[in-house]
């Protein structure tokens, strides 16, 4: 299997893949802005409404959006490179992902996690080292050959 595909990545397609790979910790911020403005509203139910719980109202509202808000920056913040045209290779030996500025080569062997998803895979050798693969960049005899690959093989998916 060779598999070649060039192609610029697009914002909205990199956030859905942040998040993607972020949502534990994106969950957990949600999590604890849900329960500050849950503890407040238990608040104000049994007793009277004073300017302190609608401070923590309005900051646990604030924590709840933090997350999101922040991957949206730093996406957005970087987006001259996140732009950039790159070719990903998916061939026998691993996968490979080129940029004018960048070269990342990871083996099958040190891939420690495939994500799979109805339009993507994220392939991940560790936290630093991953690949993000459009199955819309890809014909679907190559989306086939793909996943029959990766079925074939022991990598958590």
């Amino acid at each position: 299997m060779d598999i070649a595909v060039g192609f610029r990545p697009d914002l909205k397609s990199t956030l859905r893949a942040v998040r993607l790979l972020r949502r534990r910790l994106r969950y957990g911020i949600r999590a604890a802005g849900a329960a500050l403005v849950v503890a407040v509203v238990v608040q104000a139910i049994g007793g009277g409404v004073s300017a302190g719980p609608i401070v923590l109202f309005v900051c646990g509202l604030v924590v709840f959006v933090e997350a999101d808000v922040a991957l949206w920056l730093s996406v957005r913040r970087h987006r001259d490179v996140i732009v950039e045209p790159v070719e990903i290779t998916v061939s026998d030996t691993g996968i490979s992902r080129r940029t004018a500025t960048t070269s990342l080569d990871i083996p099958w062997d040190r891939l420690s996690q495939v994500i799979t998803r109805d339009d993507l895979w994220i392939f991940m050798a560790n936290r630093v080292q991953v690949i993000t693969l459009y199955k819309s960049r890809l014909t679907p005899e190559q989306v086939n050959q793909v996943s029959a690959f990766l079925d074939a093989r022991t990598v958590q998916r």
